[in-house]
This record gives C-alpha cells, structure tokens and sequence, in this order.
C-alpha cells in the first residue's frame, strides 16, 4: 500500500510571503501618518508574522535537493530583503529596537540564504564553528571579568574587546554567568520622582513586576540601573588640587570641589529645610535627614562617570515624555528627581526573625540629580546630589540634643544600628522628594 503523500498546508507559503509583503506595504505607508499608532503596530505585526508562517512553512515541507534548495533560498532572502526595506523606510524611525530587530532579522535572513545553497559539508562546518564561536562569547561572558582581588584572563579581555562584544551585546550575553555565586551583590532599582508645576510629585518605579507583562521584560527593565550608572573612578578634585589646576590654567569650579560638596550634604542635615510625618501625629513635624554616623564616606557618595551622566539625561527626557499628567487643570509636568535605590538583602539574622524584604529601610537610595525636560540638571548645587539618601526607624525623641554634633550642629544617626524603641519611620526619600520647606 502505498504511503500517504503529506497534506498540504493551510496557506502556501508563496501566498503567505505575498500577503505579508502587502500589508507590510501598508505598514510601511501608515509610518509616517500620525494619528493611528495601533494601526501600524497591528500591521507591521500581521506582515510579520505572516512573512515568518510563510518561510517557516517552505522550510517543514521543501525537499532538499538542489532545485528545492533554490527555491526556499528564494524565499528566505526575499524576506531578507522585506526585512531591509523595511528598515530602510517602512518602519517609524523612533522604533529603535525594532528597527534594530529587523536589521538583525536581515542579516540572518542573508546569512541563512548562503547556508541553504552550500552543499552538505560546508554547511555543517560553517554551523559547527558557528556553535564553537558562540559557546566561545559564553566563555567569554564570565571569563572577562575580574575576580575579586584579582585580574582576569588577558585572552578573554581582548576576545570581549575587539572580537564578542556587538555580538554579545546584542544576543544579552553580556553578564558574567558566575554572578549568582557566591555573594550575587544587592539588586539596583531607578525610581522617579516626577514633579509638577503646583509642587505635587507621584512615583515612578522600575522595575515593577505589575507592569512586565513577560519575564523577558522584568530582566530587561532591571538592567536599566546597571547600563545607565558606572561609577566615577575618583573622588572630586580637592580645594588643593583645584589650586593646582588654576596654576596650570585649568578653571576648577569652587563649588564643586571636594569640601565644597561635602560642607553642603553636611549643612542640609543641620537645617530644617524637609518636612516629615511623626507616626501618631496629625501635623507634619520637622527634622532633617540625618547625616549617617557609620558608614564610610566611600558608601555615601557615589558619582557617575561622564558618560553615565549623558545616559541619566536620556533616561530623565524619556520618563518626563512618558510621565502620568496630572488630574488637576492647567498643571504640567515640571522635572523628575533620579534615584538609584539599592535593596540590601536581608541578613541570616534578619530572614530567621520573619523580617520582610520589602520594608522601606532595605532600600538604600542615592539622588543622582532633577532633570528638566532638556535633559539638564536644575541644581548642579542640590546638597544631596549623589548622595545617599536614608531611609530608617529613628527613636521618637529624634531630633534632640543628644543627636546633635556639638563641633559642626549637624544631626547625625547610624544607620545600620537597630532603632531603639519606641521609634517611627523617617523615610528621607520622600523628605527629598517633597523638596524644602518654604515659608516656616
């Protein structure tokens, strides 16, 4: 008896290509029409995904003799090629990833072409090292970082440099695959303090699991405070080190030397300048943000380098653009506060007493600056700009004299010595974000 003959497919794969190719002209001619955003969303995804039903359909059900091979060669590079135009002149320019998406698709679709038509054994080659040099950026990923209190292999750090690093970094391959052992550090958030023009401000916080509709999304948006902050390598220049530059005619800012910066996070905790809420009380009480007692002035501050800073413009002028307006009329977006907030991880202690993870004191943020909708900072002056901002249980009788610095009048208080009780909750965050008090 003879065997069967494979039914066809539903919809052929030259049809599919057609119709895909249709509306993704259709897409292509909605991209620069304003007024109908879902539209071209919905028709640059149905072309899409009906190009890829069409070569996914050629490639289950074409032979592969030399003619077969031709003709689904024909329809991998003309999605390749609908793929290029596409990026060339179909596709909004401010989609940037998925333009980056359908350059990506391109290529591939052109590699793909070339493997198809090779014979058998320079095709498994090809795919062999292909393999080997993939697995060889994993090695890479992990083996190019530096160990602690060490340095890492010579031949991984050049690999990364000048062979793995734009094909790893557009794959997100990019981190290191021992970092979850054995200490993984304490996860980075960026939280927002969009304000408005009557003084009001609401949060916006990153990542949210409430708002990543797919894991993909949540990893995605986690990383943002990673990519967006490095570390500068150096503490500001001294008032000596400034003088030093004058005499070789550099112009050093007085104000944004060393002691500078420091005399004014140490004067905002001396002041009473932000507002906060007593627990029990009705009326706001006053007090400042205390200057942290116990930790290292290395903890505290934490400026980023120059490219970091044009990064933080950009995140700052895209969270403004996409800001909730106010429900009150005639009341605009003004400017947004950026934190970086670091959650510390619960000690051995601490998860054995039942203690949550989310309590606002295992957030420690650190301000890195108001943006306006340039992408400029407000006050390059802000006493608190790149500083660590706490968040801890302080005991009721906070502020008094015994918190008091007698030798500068600064209010200081460590942070990571338990609340004596009873206590309540000073939650400098929002001191910070609310802004200083006027007319006290």
């Amino acid at each position: 008896m003879a065997a069967k003959s494979p039914a066809p497919p539903p919809l052929s794969p030259l049809l599919a290509l057609t119709i895909g190719l249709v509306v993704l002209l259709v897409s292509a001619g909605l991209s620069s029409v304003s007024g109908v955003p879902l539209v071209r969303e919905v028709t640059l995804f149905a072309g899409s995904a009906l190009v890829l039903i069409a070569i996914v359909t050629r490639l289950q059900t074409a032979g592969w003799d030399w003619r077969d091979r031709v003709e689904t060669a024909a329809y991998v590079s003309s999605a390749a090629a609908i793929a290029a135009g596409m990026v060339l002149g179909g596709i909004n320019p401010a989609w940037g990833s998925t333009r980056l998406l359908f350059s990506a698709a391109s290529l591939f679709g052109f590699g793909a072409t070339a493997l198809i038509l090779l014979p058998t054994l320079p095709r498994k080659v090809l795919l062999s090292l292909w393999i080997v040099f993939h697995f060889g950026g994993m090695f890479t990923s992990y083996a190019s970082i530096d160990p602690p209190g060490n340095q890492g292999p010579f031949l991984a750090k050049h690999l990364w440099t000048y062979v793995y690093r734009p094909y790893l970094s557009f794959i997100y391959m990019t981190n290191a695959y021992h970092f979850y052992s054995p200490d993984p550090g304490a996860p980075n958030l960026m939280w927002f303090a969009v304000r408005y023009s009557d003084g009001s401000y609401t949060w916006i916080r990153l990542p949210t699991r409430e708002k990543g509709q797919i894991g993909m999304h949540y990893q995605r948006i986690l990383a943002l405070p990673e990519h967006s902050f490095s570390p500068s390598p150096a503490f500001p220049l001294t008032r000596e080190q400034a003088l030093e530059a004058r005499r070789r005619g550099v112009d050093i800012d007085e104000d944004k030397t060393w002691e500078a910066i420091q005399r004014r996070r140490l004067m905002a905790s001396s002041t009473l300048e932000y507002p906060v809420r007593v627990k029990g009380k009705k009326d706001p009480d006053f007090s400042p943000i205390p200057w942290p007692s116990d930790l290292d002035i290395s903890m505290q501050y934490r400026e980023p380098n120059d490219t970091s800073k044009q990064l933080l413009r950009s995140v700052a002028q895209r969270v403004l653009r996409l800001a909730p307006p106010s429900e009150k009329p005639g009341v605009e977006v003004k400017s947004v506060k950026v934190y970086r907030v670091t959650h510390q991880i619960l000690s051995t202690y601490e998860l054995a007493k039942g203690v949550s993870p989310y309590l606002k004191p295992k957030y420690w943020p650190y301000f890195l600056g108001e943006f306006d909708a340039e992408g400029n900072l407000v006050d390059p002056l802000d006493p608190f700009l790149y500083w660590y901002i706490p968040i801890l249980n302080v005991p009721v009788n906070f502020p008094g004299k015994a918190y008091l610095d007698p030798a500068n009048g600064v209010l200081t208080l460590p942070v990571r010595m338990p609340a004596i009780e009873p206590s309540y909750e000073l939650d400098g965050l929002e001191m910070h974000a609310h802004g200083p008090v006027k007319g006290k």
